[in-house]
C-alpha cells in the first residue's frame, strides 16, 4: 500500500509544492501541477502542450486546435522545462520513481475543439491525429524524464470525461449531440497508451476499461456503493487506489485513525481479506487544499491512513 498525490496542488510555486510532495510522500514522487498559474497550467492545457506536431490557441470556450504554434503553445512548452529544471535540481537525478499524469485521449478529444468550433472527439481524421500526436508526446515526455531522474516512470491517464463519452455529450448547439462512443472502441483507445494508473475520479468507473490499467483511481465512496465491481475488480487480479476527502467543511483535516477503521469495515462487506486491503490497495487525497499548509496536512493525512492500514489493518 503507497500514499500518492493525484497530481494538481495549489499555490503558484513548484519548488515549494515539491518540496511539500518529497517530504510527505517518500518514494511516492508527482509531477506537481499548479492550475492555479493561470493559462496553459489546466489538465487540458498541461497535456495539450506534450502534443506532437499538433498546437493548440486560446478558444471563446477553451483550447482549440491550430495548425501552426502560437504563443500559448510556445508558454506551455517553455514552462514545462522551466518545471523540469527546478524539479531535478530539488530532487537529484536518481529518484526511485516517478508518477506523471495526463488527460487520456477520449477527455482530451472531447474537451479541445476545431477550428468549427465543435469538439475534436466528433472528427474521425482529427481524433486519429490527435491520439497519435498524444502518444507520441507522451512517449517523447517519458524519454526526458528517464533521461533527467533515471528512474521508472508511472503513467497516470486521468479521464474526467469517460462517462459522457461512452454516453455521449451535447454539441455545439442542441441539435448536434456527439454520438457515443461503444465501449470496447473506449477502451481499446486507452489500452495503447499503457498507463500503469487510470483515475475514474467523480464518476462511476467503466469496470471494461478499468481493465487496460493496473490500478484504477476511484472515490473510496464506491466501497459502500459498488461492492459487486470492486470484489470482481480485484478478484481478477488488478489493484484499486481509493481518493479520500482529507478535510471537514470547516477545513479541519479528518482523524485518519476513525477514515482507516470505516475503511476497514467497508472492506471487509466486499468479501476479500484484510490482507489485500494493504496489498492491493493505494491512498490518495481527494483535494489539496487552498494553501501549501492544506496541501502537507493532506498528503500527511493519506500517509497515515496508508501506515494505520499497513500496521494494524487485523486489529481495526
Amino acid at each position: 500500500m503507497t500514499a500518492f498525490g493525484l497530481g494538481p496542488v495549489p499555490g503558484t510555486d513548484i519548488a515549494l509544492a515539491a518540496d511539500i510532495i518529497a517530504g510527505e510522500t517518500g518514494n511516492s514522487l508527482h509531477l506537481p501541477q499548479l492550475p492555479a498559474r493561470g493559462l496553459g497550467s489546466d489538465v487540458i492545457g498541461r497535456t495539450a502542450g506534450l502534443l506532437e506536431a499538433v498546437s493548440v490557441d486560446r478558444g471563446p470556450r477553451g483550447w482549440r486546435l491550430s495548425d501552426r504554434p502560437q504563443l500559448a503553445s510556445r508558454a506551455m512548452w517553455d514552462r514545462m522545462d522551466r518545471d523540469l529544471d527546478i524539479l531535478q535540481e530539488l530532487w537529484g537525478d536518481d529518484v526511485d520513481s516517478l508518477k506523471v499524469q495526463i488527460v487520456g485521449p477520449w477527455s482530451l478529444a472531447a474537451a479541445l475543439e476545431l477550428s468549427n468550433g465543435h469538439r475534436a472527439i466528433t472528427d474521425s481524421g482529427a481524433l486519429r491525429d490527435l491520439t497519435g500526436a498524444l502518444h507520441a508526446g507522451l512517449a517523447e515526455h517519458i524519454r526526458d524524464l528517464k533521461n533527467r531522474f533515471h528512474c521508472d516512470i508511472a503513467v497516470q491517464i486521468d479521464e474526467p470525461s469517460y462517462t459522457g463519452v461512452l454516453a455521449g455529450l451535447r454539441g455545439t448547439t442542441s441539435f448536434d449531440p456527439v454520438r457515443p462512443v461503444p465501449s470496447e472502441v473506449a477502451a481499446d483507445g486507452l489500452e495503447q497508451f499503457h498507463g500503469q494508473l487510470l483515475n475514474f475520479t467523480g464518476q462511476q468507473p467503466n469496470w471494461e476499461a478499468a481493465r487496460v490499467a493496473e490500478t484504477i483511481i476511484i472515490d473510496v465512496n464506491l466501497l459502500t456503493t459498488d461492492q459487486d465491481g470492486i470484489g470482481e475488480h480485484i478478484e481478477e487480479g488488478h489493484r484499486l487506489a481509493f481518493v479520500i476527502d482529507p478535510f471537514h467543511d470547516d477545513g479541519s483535516v479528518k482523524d485518519s485513525r476513525k477514515v482507516s477503521i470505516s475503511i476497514a469495515k467497508a472492506w471487509d462487506r466486499i468479501g476479500h481479506s484484510r490482507l489485500r486491503l494493504t496489498t492491493d490497495i493505494d491512498i490518495v487525497p481527494a483535494a489539496t487544499g487552498e494553501t501549501l499548509k492544506d496541501m502537507a496536512g493532506a498528503y500527511r493525512f493519506i500517509a497515515e491512513i496508508a501506515d494505520i492500514l499497513e500496521r494494524d489493518a487485523g486489529d481495526l
